[in-house]
């Protein structure tokens, strides 16, 4: 059970819930699950920046690349801009 103390959140709630034919619960959760993964993904960030900092191995776009190509994994993905850096495709 959660209770939401801010009416103002529980009138935003409730109308998102009317006018999508979805629960409360079901926003709410959604809502947690993108946080969570927010907040894990930013630990994560912190923790290969700590690593990097203490001398960890980073590697260019191309290595990345290169050792995808001959892992066999398609390049679909991958496209270069004008600068000759690579990004993901549809991103």
């Amino acid at each position: 059970m959660l209770a939401i103390r801010d009416p103002k959140i529980e009138k935003r709630l409730e109308r998102l819930a009317q006018i999508s034919g979805r629960t409360k619960t079901y926003h709410v959760n959604q809502a947690l699950l993108d946080y969570l993964g927010d907040q894990e993904d930013g630990h994560l960030a912190l923790q290969r920046l700590q690593q990097i900092k203490r001398g960890g191995k980073t590697y260019s776009a191309q290595e990345v690349k290169r050792a995808l190509l001959r892992t066999g994994s398609t390049d679909s993905t991958l496209s270069s801009t004008p600068e000759g850096s690579q990004t993901l495709a549809g991103g």
